[in-house]
């Protein structure tokens, strides 16, 4: 499976027959130290997250959301929590279709017709400390570009003490280089927004938070393990290490081209200048 490139026309730089010849962009191989430093100038649209984890994954911003998260999702959050509980009973809606919220609608989130729900009628949700509630996650689409996706989350949770109090809400930002690069970076943040007093506090909010840290730990590995049966990074990275090869290729060949007609001009023109004009049927204006 190879990723999808860029190709560029430049007229400027004909072939033979008087066609431009096509020329081709490498595609960078983000490392790990570029992914990092990459996610850590996106800044948050939570504006005081309490916790942040990231995780590399060797395909494209675009490949991870379609494997992940879009609607058909091969790897979908249903199938992680099933893996993780076969008991559970599990319920999955698609995105609706034309609707991005933006991050002044943020603020009226109560408000918002959810784009897409994804519902624990029963059974453990993905915080560790409450096993036993019932959970619906709400999630947002912030933004969505080719290297660039942003998602909002808002959890409710019933059937435990004091879980009127409050609610856990995370963003989930994929992001890599530029949009055909195969590898990208995941931010997960997360914080609890209490918005009443409750005496376990303190508690939800230091064993709610390492629940969360652990469990996209855990979803990370997990999309890890089974990746590959829908995937092939390797061959991916083997096809644009080829392409990149053949496009450093066709520009250093372009670029000789180009020299060699620049050459030869000079070579003819030299030539010309030592003609016998005398000799020339042709106007001597033509060559002038």
């Amino acid at each position: 499976m190879k990723e999808e490139v860029k190709v560029m026309n430049d007229s400027s730089d004909n072939g033979e027959n008087g066609e431009s010849e096509p020329l081709v962009n490498e595609i960078d191989i983000p490392s790990d130290e570029q992914l990092n430093e990459l996610i850590s100038k996106n800044h948050t649209v939570i504006p005081n997250f309490e916790i942040s984890s990231t995780c590399i994954f060797d395909c494209s911003v675009d490949k991870l959301f379609e494997l992940c998260f879009d609607n058909g999702a091969k790897l979908p959050f249903t199938q992680y929590w099933i893996d993780k509980v076969p008991t559970s009973n599990q319920k999955q809606e698609d995105w609706r279709e034309g609707c991005i919220v933006t991050e002044e609608e943020l603020k009226n989130a109560s408000e918002l017709d959810y784009q897409k729900i994804l519902m624990s009628r029963k059974g453990e949700t993905d915080i560790v400390m409450f096993k036993q509630s019932h959970l619906v996650k709400l999630w947002l689409l912030v933004e969505r570009q080719p290297s660039l996706i942003k998602m909002r989350v808002f959890n409710i949770i019933s059937g435990m003490v004091a879980s009127d109090c409050f609610n856990p809400e995370e963003e989930w930002i994929i992001e890599s280089t530029e949009a055909e690069a195969p590898r990208c970076v995941v931010r997960h943040c997360a914080f609890i927004n209490f918005h009443r007093y409750s005496m376990m506090q303190s508690v939800v909010k230091s064993k709610g938070l390492s629940s969360q840290k652990d469990n996209f730990k855990n979803w990370c590995a997990w999309v890890k393990s089974l990746i590959g049966h829908h995937y092939d990074a390797q061959k991916v990275h083997s096809d644009i290490r080829e392409w990149n090869e053949k496009a450093r290729d066709m520009k250093s060949r372009q670029q000789q081209k180009r020299e060699g007609s620049f050459m030869g001009y000079r070579a003819a023109t030299n030539s010309l200048s030592k003609v016998d004009r005398s000799s020339l049927k042709l106007p001597l204006s033509k060559l002038q």
